[in-house]
């Protein structure tokens, strides 16, 4: 019967209440707790039963509390304790009594009970000054702005760091109404949100705002508040100011900044476009009538010199030409605008095409091409016309840098994740080790005394990589001086 008893005495008592002991780890645990317990803490009776005391309190109050439970614990004498739940969004500061629980000479449990709710004016202001002796040390210590407020509005403290940051004194702010801090077009809808936030309706917690400092300047913020509950319903509004103003400035230097990129990027563009038009006309015109003179339409040049001119000419436009393209194709690249049109291909018809097209310049060169392509291998999504480049920007550099020095094979095949593999390989003069990733760069180039002809513009590994790269696959190169250079790209199979 005289458990029963005191179990409804626990269970009934109308201010939170808690059965504390410890476990095998030496921690504190809720052994029972109360119905307005379970309030307090916004949980249920049952989910807090053997939790550890750690995950119940505010951590900034933990400490403390886990000192007083130490001292009732040893000392086996009552102890009076400030205590903040670990609630998300508020702040519910309550008095408690810890009553160690005894066993002939040994605590076996401690006795949590909320202190009843102060009557008179004393106890009111002793209450008052206890939770406001426990965050006085937070507040000077903090490197933070700490602003409170209450239901009326009015600011009641505000911390050291908070008048250094915007040039104010306490005695400027103290008793008045916080939109002493806010410009006066927005009065309103801060007084309207500082009321529904003391009423418990939803209103955001944190946001960036603007507030006066002591100068009337005006400095950019982040201020993130909570509610401080006390006893006779009084409640008081706590905000942290965050002063990102330095931040605000970096980010309208960086947007003016990227402006300026973005306006010197759409006059690249124009130029690229009136440079494509400008250039190729004429280009394309040297070159058709070129062939025409050497093909003789219009009747034989006698001179020999001046048909070798004819091919000169013919063969620098050539040039130039596909220089204008790599750097037309690259631009697209880096503005993010080149798409590819991808179809299902087989891998034989398009090496055999692109070793085709370069036949001529290499047996000019002296140079053997040959291919070797393992059977049954699956069709690749590509888009031709970027492959295609891929293989004769490889070709091309194989065979220029092996003039003269045995043969050039592309080789294809599948690597051990079953992608398609693609090698060119050349017995040409090679290219530094620590000059491998230079070549991979735009305009990235290895100048070789031993190359008579012009080295291009360093853009034709770059393009092939970033081609290649577009179609999920990866881009290699190796290379030995004197011994020639591999470069193998993969393709995903279709």
């Amino acid at each position: 019967m005289t458990i029963s008893i005191y179990q409804r005495l626990f269970e009934g008592w109308p201010e939170p209440r808690l059965l504390v002991d410890k476990n095998s780890a030496g921690l504190y645990c809720v052994h029972k707790c109360n119905r307005a317990g379970s309030h307090y803490f916004s949980q249920s009776e049952q989910s807090l039963e053997g939790q550890v005391i750690e995950k119940l309190i505010d951590a900034g109050s933990y400490a403390h509390v886990l000192r007083a439970f130490e001292v009732c614990w040893s000392s086996k004498m009552p102890v009076s304790v400030q205590l903040i739940p670990a609630v998300k969004g508020e702040i519910r500061l309550r008095s408690f009594f810890f009553n160690p629980l005894m066993d002939g000479e040994k605590v076996v449990a401690i006795d949590v009970a909320a202190r009843l709710p102060a009557i008179d004016d004393e106890n009111l202001r002793r209450e008052r000054d206890d939770a406001m002796s426990i965050f006085a040390s937070v507040f000077d210590a903090s490197d933070v702005g700490i602003l409170v407020t209450d239901h009326h509005r009015r600011i009641v403290r505000v911390n050291d760091t908070f008048c250094k940051t915007f040039g104010w004194q306490p005695i400027d702010l103290v008793g008045f109404e916080f939109t002493k801090l806010i410009p006066e077009s927005e009065h309103d809808v801060a007084r309207k949100r500082h009321d529904d936030f003391m009423g418990n309706m939803f209103v955001e917690k944190s946001r960036e705002l603007k507030i006066k400092r002591g100068d009337e300047t005006l400095a950019n913020v982040i201020a993130t508040s909570g509610i401080i509950e006390l006893s006779g319903n009084r409640k008081f509004r706590i905000s942290t100011v965050v002063d990102i103003s330095y931040l605000k400035k970096i980010e309208k230097d960086l947007r003016k900044s990227k402006e300026i990129a973005d306006a010197a990027s759409h006059a690249k563009s124009t130029f690229l476009a009136n440079m494509s038009h400008e250039l190729r006309t004429p280009l394309n015109a040297i070159i058709g009538f070129s062939d025409l003179m050497i093909a003789g339409t219009l009747g034989q040049i006698e001179n020999k010199n001046y048909r070798e001119y004819l091919g000169d000419i013919k063969f620098s436009a050539l040039h130039l030409l596909d220089i204008i393209n790599d750097v037309l194709d690259m631009s697209k690249i880096e503005a993010g605008q080149m798409k590819i049109f991808p179809q299902r291909t087989d891998v034989e018809p398009i090496v055999d095409e692109a070793v085709r097209l370069m036949r001529a310049r290499a047996t000019e060169a002296g140079v053997m091409l040959k291919t070797e392509i393992a059977s049954g291998l699956p069709a690749v999504n590509i888009d031709q016309r970027m492959i295609r480049q891929v293989l004769l920007n490889l070709l091309s550099n194989a065979v220029k840098f092996s003039t003269g020095r045995g043969s050039v094979m592309v080789k294809a095949g599948r690597d051990a994740e079953g992608f398609v593999s693609i090698s060119v390989i050349d017995q040409g003069i090679g290219i530094p080790e620590e000059k491998l990733s230079d070549v991979m760069l735009p305009f990235g180039q290895v100048q070789d005394p031993r190359v008579n002809a012009g080295q291009g513009t360093g853009l034709g590994l770059p393009l092939a990589r970033t081609m290649v790269e577009l179609h999920g696959g990866s881009l290699n190169i190796s290379s030995k001086l004197d011994v020639g250079t591999t470069v193998s790209f993969t393709l995903p199979p279709a």
